[in-house]
């Protein structure tokens, strides 16, 4: 029979190997086994069937543990009593009960450290996605559907593979699934776990073409319960691939020829074309959409708002996208048709694990985050974010909410449509019947009667809100919110133009966000840049101590999907309101001025994106937009060193070259 033999514990790591064997032989083995890895280098051996773990610390203490382990990680008394009260009426997992849309007292990075802390593995941060190769695991070990757990790693030599889990309990699952490797685990959150399926395993746009296919079958049997089942399938394929591809939008445009119509994604902010659909396929799509809208009659007048609606079987098929993606339908008609055949059809693709970014790694200055987190101390005030659409306004603002305990200080918001779900926090959404301005109005004042510390208002569009802002402000709420701007003293214009008293806006402002996200180069495939006017571009002197690795796009490849980029990274100026800068808004001083004051050279966004360039981070061609004015010399507040924390991914090749 077999049996499940303990080593002797680590004391560095307080943790044991389990090995499931059938005879003293593999005990053995697993002896030299774990001395080799002590060591560091690779298990010499192996054989088929037998899998490596860590094992769980044994129940005695395991809760004094436990709870000394969630204090190492920040969590308070009271949130560690809450955790502990309800798994002792539930039994959930922590990573169950901690998500974001549950208690969220923790991110989904923490909870995975903190499972790794407990189950004595080793953490896998989101960052290393980028450095694992599908091609060096074995094609038999590629996972074909989602199954919360991903091969990471291959050792040729020893057959051994790494597995990145969730929690402990699933190692049983990749156990069934890999009979013949050698198994090592590591802990990473359900999220990169997500990612690394979707960019290195899935096979999303192969299965698009297989439903296409399929479609096109069963044409002209529009009564057929199969044919309904394949344009809902074909649906689903095409929405799974852009949540895949990390698209923020899906574009579906007839043809003004009527030979069928286009589809396009949008991911990073650029355009991509990506299928065209027969005219007959599209017919049907653009039919099916509409008639799930609800509104064929009002779209004649206007545009109007469609769903994205899941079948049971859907729902299961497709839980992983039904649980992290929401969706908003747009749905434009162009001209006159019998048939609303001429209608666009825009998909905008929302990623509710995008708040759990921890502000830490949404890739800002310690400068600027010492600011943001001075400013969550603050009992009362206003702060901005500020923007185009799709510049990470949103999420930024979630990641710095992370920061608050909601437990002590209650955290209300007024969106439309809450992007992100915080069940720790109280979130109200602005009806959709009726106008938006006024619905918010009315939101907001019922949220002032709610006893909030925290105020956070989804956009402010328009003089009501503002001067319901100042208000919530001037009676002791901590309030943030977001506006559509391209640099930070420009909110300072929308506001006046709402007619509010900038006295008043001077009080109570405490700083002004302005961000965008650039282009992030691939960095299995691009190049050096030894251009003069990229060298021209990094000749300033606070520049000097940023890594000095400028690089352009390659030729793509199948990690950045033939584009010579991959990801997206933030480019930001925080505008503080000082009391220099304070007397200058309630003079209603010139935009120019209050940057001048405000915004030294070597803060404004423009200096963040040339240290992103300087880095091999982004290109010149990325950054191009955000270079509309010339940078200028440092002033004498800036301290040599203040670049220390940029960190460039090519900072072991002395060469430039990229890492293969």
């Amino acid at each position: 029979m077999a049996r499940r033999c303990r080593t002797p514990r680590s004391r560095a790591t307080n943790s044991y190997w389990t090995w499931k064997s059938t005879g003293p032989e593999e005990k053995a083995m697993a002896y030299a086994m774990e001395e080799a890895t002590r060591a560091g280098q690779a298990p010499a051996t192996s054989a088929p069937g037998v899998v490596l773990a860590f094992g769980r610390e044994p129940k005695d203490g395991k809760e004094d543990r436990f709870t000394q382990v969630l204090r190492e990680f920040g969590m308070k008394e009271t949130h560690i009593r809450a955790v502990q009260q309800r798994q002792a009426l539930t039994n959930e997992s922590l990573t169950d009960i901690m998500c974001s849309a549950d208690y969220g007292f923790l991110t989904p990075e923490k909870i995975a450290q903190v499972n790794a802390r407990m189950d004595g593995l080793a953490y896998l941060p989101p960052a290393a996605i980028d450095e694992i190769d599908p091609e060096r695991i074995p094609q038999a070990a590629w996972p074909t559907e989602f199954r919360h757990w991903v091969p990471i790693d291959y050792d040729a030599a020893a057959q051994c593979l790494t597995v990145a889990i969730s929690e402990i309990e699933q190692e049983n699952i990749a156990k069934t699934a890999l009979p013949d490797y050698l198994v090592r685990y590591r802990i990473a959150s359900h999220r990169t776990i997500q990612s690394i399926y979707r960019q290195c395993f899935a096979r999303t746009e192969a299965a698009f073409d297989v439903a296409y296919g399929r479609m096109r079958e069963l044409m002209g049997r529009e009564d057929d319960p199969d044919a309904a089942a394949a344009l809902g399938e074909l649906i689903m394929t095409l929405i799974r691939h852009a949540c895949y591809m990390q698209a923020s939008d899906i574009g579906l445009t007839p043809m003004a020829t009527s030979t069928g119509a286009m589809v396009r994604l949008k991911v990073g902010g650029v355009g991509d074309f990506f299928r065209f659909l027969e005219w007959p396929i599209w017919k049907r799509i653009i039919t099916y959409l509409i008639t799930r809208s609800g509104r064929q009659e009002k779209l004649r007048d206007e545009p109007v708002d469609g769903k994205i609606e899941f079948t049971s079987a859907q729902e299961k098929k497709y839980a992983e996208i039904k649980h992290r993606y929401a969706f908003r339908v747009s749905l434009t008609r162009q001209v006159e048709s019998p048939e609303n055949e001429f209608t666009t059809v825009v998909i905008r693709i929302l990623d509710k694990d995008a708040e759990a970014a921890e502000l830490d790694q949404i890739g800002m200055d310690p400068h600027t985050l010492q600011r943001l987190r001075g400013y969550m101390q603050a009992d009362h005030g206003i702060f901005l974010t500020t923007g185009p659409t799709g510049s990470g306004k949103t999420s930024a603002i979630y990641a710095l909410l992370n920061e608050v305990d909601p437990i002590e200080r209650w955290v209300q918001s007024s969106e439309r449509p809450i992007e992100y779900r915080k069940g720790s926090w109280i979130q109200y959404q602005v009806p959709g019947h009726k106008d938006e301005g006024e619905a918010a109005q009315l939101l907001l004042k019922g949220i002032l009667r709610n006893a909030p510390n925290i105020i956070l208002n989804g956009e402010t569009r328009d003089a009501e809100i503002a001067a319901l802002m100042l208000e919530m402000a001037n009676t002791g709420h901590l309030t943030l919110s977001t506006q559509h701007n391209n640099r930070a003293e420009t909110a300072l214009t929308r506001l006046k133009n709402f007619g509010v008293d900038m006295t008043d806006v001077a009080a109570v402002l405490l700083g002004i966000l302005a961000l965008r996200l650039v282009r992030k180069l691939c960095t299995r495939c691009s190049v050096p840049d030894a251009r003069e006017a990229t060298r021209h571009l990094l000749r300033h002197d606070w520049l000097a101590d940023t890594p000095h690795r400028p690089r352009r796009a390659g030729p793509g490849c199948r990690h950045c999907n033939h584009t010579g980029y991959r990801g997206r990274q933030l480019v930001y100026e925080l505008l503080h309101v000082d009391p220099q800068v304070r007397r200058l808004i309630e003079r209603q001083a010139l935009p120019s001025e209050i940057a001048a004051a405000g915004l030294p050279p070597h803060r404004r966004m423009t200096a963040s994106a040339l240290r992103l360039l300087s880095a091999g981070i982004t290109s010149h061609e990325a950054i191009a937009s955000i270079l509309a004015t010339e940078v200028e010399e440092a002033p004498d507040d800036y301290q040599p060193g203040e670049n220390a924390w940029l960190q460039s991914p090519y900072a072991s090749h002395a060469d430039g070259e990229a890492a293969s």
